[in-house]
């Protein structure tokens, strides 16, 4: 009603519609419709100067947490957050998030970088997420472009060492530690690796 929509009429009739029907969402590769805001940036716009006053915003972490991915999940649970990094360190807090959407960043498509904070030998592949880079800097040549960063140092937002004991399987099982895969040997012959680091 507030925006001139009929989804309030359409809900108590039954009628049901998908936030994508309008807003574009690169999360599941849907356009939306022209001249509507995408819907990352619809909601958090919308809510940038609301989330803190609420009592669940109050007893979680702000704004974040109310929705990515809800209080209850344990996403933080990364090296980073160890570390004592909160969502805001790496994305910025929502009038940030709003202001480089209306921009131009197109979310879930770019987002922060490795790069950002460490050094060029772990930074993510050019144009390309934390999740889909590869290694391109190891010192064996012949690793280069066929392992994944997230093989040996897990998951975005739940970096070795994690908080949850179920993250930490592989690491467990070949080297018996919580640790990012840093023993080759536990995979290769000592006599190719010789105990050195992937990285260069």
């Amino acid at each position: 009603m507030v925006n001139g929509t009929t989804l309030v009429t359409d809900h108590a009739n039954g009628i049901l519609h998908q936030c994508s029907e309008c807003h574009s969402d690169n999360a599941i590769g849907a356009p939306g419709k022209t001249g509507v805001e995408s819907l990352s940036l619809a909601m958090h716009n919308f809510h940038k100067d609301k989330m803190t006053t609420t009592t669940i915003a109050a007893n979680t972490t702000p704004t974040c947490y109310n929705c990515h991915p809800g209080p209850n999940t344990q996403c933080m649970r990364g090296i980073m957050e160890k570390a004592g990094k909160t969502c805001i360190d790496c994305h910025g807090d929502m009038n940030k998030i709003t202001s480089s959407l209306q921009g131009g960043r197109q979310a879930w498509l770019q987002e922060p970088k490795c790069g950002d904070c460490h050094d060029s030998k772990h930074q993510e592949n050019t144009n390309t997420l934390y999740r889909n880079s590869i290694l391109n800097n190891s010192t064996s040549w012949s690793m280069n472009g066929k392992i994944y960063c997230e093989a040996c140092h897990n998951g975005t937002h739940s970096e070795f060492i994690t908080a949850n004991s179920a993250d930490p399987t592989i690491p467990q099982k070949f080297q018996g530690d919580n640790y990012w895969i840093w023993n080759c040997q536990v995979c290769h012959a000592s006599r190719v690796w010789g105990g050195r680091t992937m990285h260069q």
